[in-house]
């Protein structure tokens, strides 16, 4: 509801553009993905309205996230704006702030927390291991939607275990073996970039800062939209819509420029 309630704000506003430069540096991005919440009608928003919402949407979450850190740290804000955000963009209902920074900072990508890890068997003859799996340090939680709770430093730890197998033969026997087994374990966390360089394709080039992939042939693009045809940002290339029939009658082909059926000369 708070998102949905964020969006006809910014429609009541004015603050939803559609045009590139009605909006700041920061505030137009392309997203691969649309994550508002699926139960939302979305269907008849433009691509790039969705975009500016998912901006505006991603800011909201990564500001909560930031100053729920600052409160478990005991740090004060650092502006009257952040200090302020909770209290004033949640424009409907009472909220528990308290309660909610406490659950924002309980997912917060902060620290490793513990997590069962599955002991795999090493090799074919051994069936299975005590214990099947090990508790141990991990890095999860919350990040941007653009970045991912990943390790910034890890060690290698030791693990005593059972090995339980069968001997060769007519009639195999169990057997067990004293061994151990070396399990990866997350001391410090961080949220980083899920794109990385090597992800991008040919038209592409890394954005660090943003931690995508951004396609170069931007007249493509635009040219693309002019034509009321879909932009397709993974790949960098304009295609028919999807409700358009590509199936054509004999004697003619599909024009994936023109978007329509065409004779065959």
């Amino acid at each position: 509801m708070l998102l949905w309630t964020l969006f006809l704000n910014l429609v009541a506003t004015g603050e939803v553009h559609t045009s590139r430069e009605s909006s700041s540096n920061n505030s137009f991005r392309i997203f691969n993905a649309f994550t508002l919440n699926n139960s939302l009608n979305t269907s008849d928003l433009s691509p790039a309205v969705k975009e500016h919402i998912q901006y505006q949407v991603d800011d909201l979450m990564q500001r909560m996230i930031v100053e729920s850190g600052d409160s478990r740290e005991g740090k004060s804000a650092r502006s009257p704006r952040r200090r302020n955000f909770l209290q004033t963009e949640a424009v409907q209902g009472q909220c528990d702030m308290k309660e909610i920074q406490k659950r924002i900072q309980q997912c917060n990508c902060y620290k490793p927390r513990e997590r069962c890890v599955e002991v795999k068997p090493p090799r074919a003859d051994i069936v299975s291991t005590m214990p099947q799996c090990v508790i141990v340090e991990r890095c999860e939680g919350v990040c941007p939607s653009t970045r991912t709770c990943l390790p910034k430093a890890a060690e290698i730890v030791t693990v005593p275990v059972i090995f339980v197998g069968l001997t060769q033969g007519v009639t195999p026997q169990v057997i067990t073996e004293c061994s151990s087994i070396q399990v990866e374990k997350h001391v410090k966390c961080e949220c980083a970039c899920a794109v990385k360089k090597e992800d991008c394709n040919s038209k592409q080039i890394f954005n660090p800062q943003l931690c995508r992939c951004e396609c170069q042939n931007f007249p493509e693009r635009m040219e693309c939209m002019k034509q009321n045809k879909f932009w397709i940002l993974s790949s960098c290339e304009c295609v028919c819509p999807g409700d358009i029939p590509t199936e054509c009658s004999t004697g003619a082909f599909f024009n994936k420029e023109t978007c329509k059926c065409e004779p065959i000369e």
